[in-house]
């Protein structure tokens, strides 16, 4: 190693500086400080801190914790629950000394059991009624009795009614047998007549023939005389008569036109041309043909006009036989006899009917009657002891409603919280609050947290949120933990300040703070607080740049 001679000039405070030898602390100082600045780099890099917003809450009572007081001003008889017991629906919390309400309830379920079994007798009545059955047993002494009664009094009256429908019956019977011996005699009466009806029949179809005889001969006649047909039918032989007659006259009246002719002609020739013999031989030919067309149409009138006369003697012959024989008959007045005596059975017998019809109906009427009565008998004492059954039914469910206030049970399944502590024996009063039964997994307060719009859109349901409480300082007592439940969907503004927030309910521990010197405090309704919402978290090294201004 080789040495360096200086000047004393030369040596500087600087020069001596560098040129000294270093503290044996100094390179650990800067290696530790290196150190630092690298960890806390790596720390601002990889470490994230919370972003909190701030805002005032209040505590609530929560609405799901149940208080249980009694209705009732009343001794414990026994006492169910201890503090933090948890409890299901219709567990007993407490009961209470009913006795007088217990020796009620057995006198009206005592009461209401007699009424009951009075109520089905008298429904069994009503049955044995309408079915017209005995339904009791001997053993039934009132109820079977009183059957026996009633059936005894049906029958009679059934038997009365019977006797007067019996009565009637035979009298129909009678005038049954009389209708059946008017009856024979009237066929009888009816052989005969028929027999003389059948004659007078046959007599009136002759006159009839004979009549219509005539009254065609009487036509012919009106034909011949005027030489017309006057017969509709074509087919019938008068018909065919006139037209013989008709056909003759046309022939006869021929040859007398045809003789006038040729007598005519001779006279217009005259008895130059023709001799007068032949004009008298003429004339007499056309008078001769004159008379015989003359004879021919009287010997027709005088043919038809006898056969007229013949026919109505006939036909006056058969009226007066007619006549003698209708004069003769007796039978119509026995038969009119008959025929009124029938008359009078028949309205007897109709009569008779509607006797026994109506007989019958009263019978039928009068024991639905004597039946209906009884029902309806029947009915209102079973309506009346419906009545006394409905009220002991009401009376029983009032000691038993009364009751039930005198056995206290959980309305929800929870824990128990001691309000107050009671023992056996001792009295309580109506409205007292004796404990609360709080949910599970639920506090009996919630918070009521007010979110300024700022900081409202970075919260949602379920967030953490912790709870530092005015009354009780925070560096002395801590703080409670929730999470939000709900947020209201609008804000509500303070008339105040004007400022608007949003409404924000939240859990709350149901726990005691205790401060270091060992005290413990627990938070009531109405204490004020702020609550530390976690909304975000962010690298320190980002947070760090942020606030020197190089990260926007």
């Amino acid at each position: 190693m080789n040495a360096y001679i200086r000047e004393m000039n030369e040596l500087t405070d600087s020069r001596e500086l560098l040129e000294a030898k270093p503290h044996p602390f100094v390179p650990v100082f800067i290696a530790l400080l290196c150190l630092f600045v690298v960890s806390f780099m790596l720390w601002a890099y990889f470490g994230e801190m919370d972003i909190v917003a701030k805002a005032k809450a209040v505590v609530r009572p929560n609405e799901n914790v149940s208080t249980i007081q009694t209705p009732v001003s009343a001794k414990v008889k026994r006492v169910n629950y201890v503090q933090g017991k948890k409890v299901h629906v219709g567990d007993v919390l407490l009961e209470l000394d009913a006795s007088e309400l217990d020796v009620q309830k057995q006198m009206i379920e005592q009461q209401l059991q007699e009424a009951k079994e009075e109520l089905e007798q008298l429904r069994t009545f009503k049955k044995s009624v309408e079915q017209h059955k005995n339904l009791f047993t001997k053993n039934d002494n009132d109820y079977y009795e009183a059957y026996m009664k009633y059936a005894v009094d049906y029958e009679k009256l059934s038997g009365e009614l019977k006797q007067i429908r019996l009565g009637l019956m035979k009298e129909k019977q009678n005038v049954n047998l009389s209708q059946n011996e008017t009856k024979e005699k009237e066929q009888v009466l009816f052989a005969t007549q028929r027999e003389q009806q059948l004659t007078i029949q046959s007599l009136h179809k002759e006159i009839e023939r004979f009549s219509n005889i005539v009254h065609d001969l009487q036509r012919l006649e009106k034909s011949y005389l005027e030489n017309k047909n006057y017969f509709t039918n074509a087919t019938s032989v008068y018909a065919n008569q006139y037209m013989d007659f008709q056909n003759t006259v046309l022939k006869l009246q021929k040859t007398v036109q045809q003789k006038k002719n040729e007598y005519d002609r001779l006279i217009f020739l005259g008895e130059q041309y023709v001799p007068k013999s032949k004009i008298e031989q003429s004339k007499i030919e056309y008078e001769l043909a004159k008379l015989e067309l003359e004879n021919y149409i009287n010997g027709k009138l005088q043919s038809v006009r006898l056969d007229i006369q013949t026919n109505k003697q006939k036909l006056n012959e058969m009226n007066v036989q007619l006549q003698k024989l209708q004069k003769a008959s007796t039978i119509e007045p026995q038969l009119q006899g008959i025929q009124s005596l029938k008359n009078d059975l028949q309205q007897k017998t109709q009569s008779l009917n509607q006797e026994i019809s109506l007989q019958e109906n009263l019978e039928k009427t009068s024991l639905e009657k004597f039946k209906t009565d009884k029902l309806v008998e029947i009915n209102q004492s079973i309506k009346q002891q419906e009545r006394l059954v409905k009220d002991l039914e009401g009376k029983l469910n009032d000691v038993l409603v009364q009751l039930r206030n005198y056995r206290i049970t959980a309305p929800i399944n929870g824990v128990v919280n001691t309000i107050k502590t009671v023992n056996e024996g001792d009295m309580i009063h109506p409205n007292d609050p004796i404990l609360t039964v709080i949910p599970d997994h639920q506090s009996q307060y919630k918070m009521i947290i007010y979110v300024l719009n700022k900081d409202i859109s970075k919260m949602k349901v379920g967030d953490k949120v912790n709870y530092h409480f005015a009354a009780l300082p925070y560096r002395e007592y801590g703080e409670l933990e929730g999470r939000i439940m709900r947020i209201s969907t609008d804000s509500t503004v303070n008339q105040e300040d004007g400022m608007s927030y949003y409404i924000v309910e939240a859990t709350v521990q149901n726990q005691f703070l205790r401060s270091y010197k060992g005290k413990k405090a627990k938070i009531k309704v109405g204490m004020q607080a702020e609550a530390l919402v976690v909304t975000d978290s962010k690298k320190i090294l980002h947070y760090i740049l942020e606030k020197i201004n190089l990260k926007e």
